[in-house]
């Protein structure tokens, strides 16, 4: 995802749900008020990940940040 005009150094919160169930959070830091981030979620052993509904969503440290949900399938 593409961003701007964030804090410097805003800490945010990536959180991946599968089937309504969290399996993924974790913290980061966007160092630049602006930029390009990509986030990926993989298994361990690099087998495909499961099917079904997926969600992922940046949570920024700040309430006057706003970002989408991200919602796609596995089929």
């Amino acid at each position: 995802f593409d961003y701007s005009r964030l804090e410097e150094d805003l800490p945010v919160r990536v959180i991946w749900d599968h089937n309504s169930k969290r399996v993924q959070a974790e913290s980061y830091t966007l160092e630049a008020p602006s930029g390009t981030k990509i986030y990926c979620l993989l298994k361990e052993d690099g087998s495909p990940l499961p099917r079904g509904s997926y969600s992922v969503s940046v949570q920024p440290n700040s309430e006057r940040t706003a970002m989408p949900k991200f919602h796609f399938e596995i089929y």
